[in-house]
């Protein structure tokens, strides 16, 4: 069974990360033009809703894999990772209310889809190398 939620949680990681970088992408792409805008932002909900999702996903599949294992809730990289995965949602969400009416092209647009990037970049590196950038 540990399997099946570590294949899960590694599927659910690339689509956290991938979904990411293709709203953005889709962000930079849609937004500067007016015609493009009204359907767009309705692609665009439904991108961030199923990001949510997976967030959600991959936070019930890591608490199921700390179970079995040997590392506990305490352990410095599992720590950081939750509490990283709930910063990057926390700036999505913020970003998510600010511009749901009338999404533009700002600094925190940029701003919040590279620092959550650059946050699920760390919580991969934490996780593949077993240590944390923050506690050493």
């Amino acid at each position: 069974m540990t399997h099946f939620f570590k294949f899960i949680h590694l599927l659910g990681a690339i689509g956290v990360l991938g979904l990411l970088v293709s709203a953005y992408y889709f962000t930079c792409k849609t937004v500067p033009y007016a015609e493009l805008r009204a359907q767009s932002q309705l692609a665009l909900t439904r991108m961030e809703r199923l990001w949510f999702l997976l967030v959600l996903i991959q936070l019930i599949t890591g608490s199921l894999l700390v179970f079995p294992t040997h590392f506990n809730f305490a352990t410095p990289w599992i720590s950081a990772a939750y509490a990283l995965l709930f910063l990057c949602a926390a700036i999505m969400f913020w970003h998510k209310r600010r511009y749901r009416k009338t999404p533009t092209l700002s600094w925190q647009t940029h701003a919040a889809y590279g620092v959550s990037l650059v946050l699920l970049i760390l919580i991969a590196h934490d996780a593949v190398t077993k240590t944390t950038w923050i506690m050493r």
